[in-house]
């Protein structure tokens, strides 16, 4: 297989602007998923010895004191 370089600093910043908004929402969506945030809070004490740390990256009206 071959690896392939990618350039980021010639992707223009709205294109980097598009592709990170859609990731976020496609991350966000997976974790509304109960399943889903179980089985990664399961992954994460196994490698890690304790569960992920509360935080804010919810969607912005998800986002505390929000």
């Amino acid at each position: 297989m071959n690896a392939i370089a990618v350039e980021i600093a010639a992707i223009p910043e709205p294109v980097i602007t598009a592709h990170c908004r859609g990731l976020l929402e496609a991350i966000g969506s997976f974790f509304d998923d109960p399943d889903n945030q179980a089985k990664f809070e399961a992954w994460h004490k196994k490698k890690y010895g304790c569960l992920p740390k509360e935080t804010s990256y919810g969607r912005p009206s998800e986002a505390k004191g929000a």
